[in-house]
């Protein structure tokens, strides 16, 4: 199982950045969670229209973990 984050910056100051992580679902597989990291990545621009995506991240969970 993997939970998915992904960071976003500020284009107006670099150094401002935020973690989003995604509340919609855990992965069962890394590929549906780098789809899922993508998808989060195209809709920035539209909910934090100064930031964009920088990185993302796959966490892979323990057995019994969900966050």
């Amino acid at each position: 199982m993997f939970k998915c984050f992904v960071m976003i910056c500020s284009l107006l100051n670099p150094k401002n950045c935020m973690q989003l992580e995604d509340i919609r679902d855990i992965h069962k597989t890394e590929e549906s969670c780098v789809e899922r990291a993508i998808e989060i990545a195209t809709q920035v621009p539209y909910y934090y229209p100064n930031y964009r995506a920088m990185k993302y991240r796959c966490k892979k969970l323990a057995k019994g973990q969900l966050t």
